[in-house]
């Protein structure tokens, strides 16, 4: 028979082969304490169902669709053909460019000794794309322990590459001295070509960049420069930011002078800035025309942070230097390392400054804590940047303890308003200029821990909730054990949440059928990470407080995966059985699904007889010829496995 080239599948089904069992498990702990989420588990489905047959009377076959003429005019009776390019199901070196251009540079490299090398290719050609891919998955120790292994090889004859390779890896894992010691020796000890000596030398001035030497990068950046005359953007803005680092803004005026990029103009700011050829004021004027070009660009919106800071101090416009101070802090981008970055001493100095101004401009009187507190609540004119700095002055001043929680509270609050909050996980703490997180009060703790919970940090949400000692108001106890109980579990302490919420099903005597149902989630989180055996304690503990026949079949049906997936196959079919047993007429779907499961785990544990009485039970309770034919196939399966059991033994 012949087939067309083009040509149409329609595949009517899938194949579906066992049984597929899901339960809905939380990725994340619950918003509302009272009321945690969850989702109560899916009944499990008993799903034979699939289908292989192809039309092969449809095959090649396509509707004729409207077509349209250049004039948009429909056009009748045109059939469209449709090419399509014959199939390759073998990945190809080419696979892997495909998913490292996709964004997937791991899965490319885990593929990279799997895929078979094109005939032409040299051993050479793979290596190296093992390491460009290592480079583009982060992977830099691994990369560098490669790269280092290599360079043993004596007959190795692309040496000066993996040198330069193994330099740049080396630059990029912060370790300059050796890195420069490697340029250096490449540089005097091999013949190298014009092109590459330009290049080391090139990466010997990075190097004494990554290792803020910037006197000897200076140095070298200039006879870099008499020799070479390199004239491109990159070059002339390391040029500026050297001679920035050594103070010697005029020099970088000149170097920056004609650049039009936006980055070659913030820095030309900068160096006007610290030459004095422009005012504060000037400053900060053209860095917020700047805002909306580098607002795409985390890396330049760092540097333009830092410099509006700088200019916001010389101006004495303190509130516009908390503001950026603030906002530099909570940005993720890297500075260059001739670009001191703001940090919390900055922001706490310009926090003092503000919140000085604050006080004589609207308390000049007033001195005791206490009062400048009360006048900073009832002043609802002020701007929330002026009052939050208010705040933190008071807390800086050391503000009595009783006093000290309300402004701790307050300081959130002012936070909040201008969507803030972040930072008070930088200014709370170890290193936190206004104390520790103990001593915030649970209203404001609670806060945070929602907020970690939003950005997924189920760590920190942990440790801040663990210091919240007694359920917030309107939290019932049996909620708060669950709120703490998930958010260890969820922080990485699952034996700690399974501790608390058991001490907490031992003290109740009874609790609603919904409430159960969120319990339980609790326990398939811990099977979601497989502690099977903390998730079995926690069921049995909660089997006394069952009030209906839908949980009771639930949590026999989920102890029996429990025991499966812990081998115990012959307790597992025997909990599979009591789910069965225990389901009612309205549940015969269930039913099935167990003593599917039970059939399973029976053969399992070698248990041929008993298994075989249930997949016959399920044959005959069945009247659809796919899944009597599947059924067949399951029972001719179990008695070859016996057969190969027996013989086995």
């Amino acid at each position: 028979m012949h087939f067309p080239r083009v040509y149409q599948r329609d595949l009517a089904g899938l194949l579906l082969a066992g049984v597929l069992v899901l339960h809905g498990l939380a990725a994340a702990a619950d918003n509302d304490p009272a009321a945690p989420p969850t989702a109560a588990p899916p009944t499990p489905t008993l799903s034979l169902d699939f289908e292989t047959t192809i039309d092969i009377n449809s095959l090649g076959k396509t509707p004729a669709p409207v077509v349209e003429d250049a004039q948009n005019n429909v056009v009748s009776g045109v059939q469209s053909v449709v090419v399509l390019v014959p199939l390759d199901p073998a990945l190809t070196p080419a696979s892997l460019d495909e998913f490292e251009a996709a964004g997937l540079p791991t899965l490319a490299l885990a593929l990279v000794d799997v895929v078979k090398a094109p005939p032409g290719e040299e051993a050479w050609d793979r290596q190296r794309a093992g390491w460009r891919l290592l480079a583009a998955s982060g992977r830099l120790e691994e990369l560098a322990a490669g790269l280092a292994e290599a360079l043993a090889d004596d007959n190795l004859a692309q040496r000066v590459e993996v040198q330069l390779l193994l330099a740049d890896a080396l630059l990029r894992l912060k370790r300059p001295l050796p890195a420069r010691a490697l340029l250096r020796r490449l540089l005097f000890e091999d013949a190298l070509d014009p092109v590459r000596q330009r290049d080391v030398r090139r990466q010997i001035i990075q190097a004494y960049v990554v290792g803020r030497a910037f006197a000897d990068a200076g140095v070298a950046a200039l006879r870099y420069q008499l020799e070479y005359y390199p004239d491109d953007t990159k070059w002339r803005l390391l040029r500026a930011g050297l001679l920035l680092a050594t103070d010697q803004p005029g020099a970088a005026v000149n170097v920056l002078a004609g650049l039009q990029s936006v980055e070659g103009r913030l820095w030309r700011v900068l160096a006007r800035l610290r030459q004095g050829s422009l005012t504060a004021a000037q400053v900060i004027e053209q860095l917020q025309a700047l805002a909306e070009p580098v607002a795409a660009n985390p890396r330049l919106e760092a540097v333009r942070l830092v410099v509006l800071a700088e200019a916001a101090q010389l101006a004495g416009r303190h509130a516009l230097q908390v503001g950026v101070t603030e906002q530099a802090l909570l940005l993720a981008g890297d500075l260059p390392v001739y670009l001191a970055p703001l940090t919390l001493t900055d922001l706490a100095e310009a926090y003092l400054a503000l919140g000085q101004t604050y006080f004589a401009a609207s308390a000049p009187a007033v001195t005791e804590p206490e009062a400048l507190f009360a006048a900073l609540e009832n002043d609802t004119e002020e701007a929330a940047v002026a009052r939050r700095a208010a705040a933190a002055l008071l807390l800086q001043a050391g503000a009595p303890a009783p006093l000290a929680r309300q402004v701790h509270a307050f300081m959130a609050d002012m936070l909040e308003q201008d969507g803030r909050l972040p930072l008070m996980g930088l200014l709370y703490g170890k290193d936190g200029p206004l104390g520790r997180e103990q001593d915030l009060p649970d209203s404001v703790l609670a806060g945070l821990v929602q907020h970690a919970l939003v950005q997924a940090d189920h760590k920190r949400a942990a440790r801040l909730n663990a210091l919240i000692q007694q359920p917030l108001p309107g939290v019932s106890k049996g909620a708060w054990a669950l709120r703490r109980a998930r958010l260890a579990l969820f922080g990485g302490h699952p034996d700690a949440g399974a501790a608390v919420l058991g001490r907490w099903l031992d003290s109740v005597e009874e609790i609603a059928p919904d409430s159960l149902d969120r319990v339980m989630q609790l326990m398939f989180d811990l099977q979601a990470l497989e502690r099977h055996r903390l998730a079995l304690g926690l069921f049995e503990q909660a089997a006394g407080l069952v009030q209906t026949e839908r949980q009771q079949r639930e949590l026999l049906f989920w102890m029996a995966e429990s025991y499966a997936a812990l081998q115990q196959h012959t307790r597992a079919a025997a909990f599979f059985v009591r789910s069965a047993l225990s389901s009612g007429r309205e549940a015969t779907q269930w039913q099935q699904s167990a003593w599917y499961r039970a059939a399973q785990e029976l053969e399992a544990a070698g248990l041929w007889d008993d298994a075989r009485v249930l997949f016959q039970r399920l044959l005959v309770s069945t009247t659809d010829s796919r899944r009597q034919l599947q059924l067949r196939q399951r029972l001719q399966q179990l008695h070859l496995h016996r057969q190969r059991s027996e013989s086995d033994s």
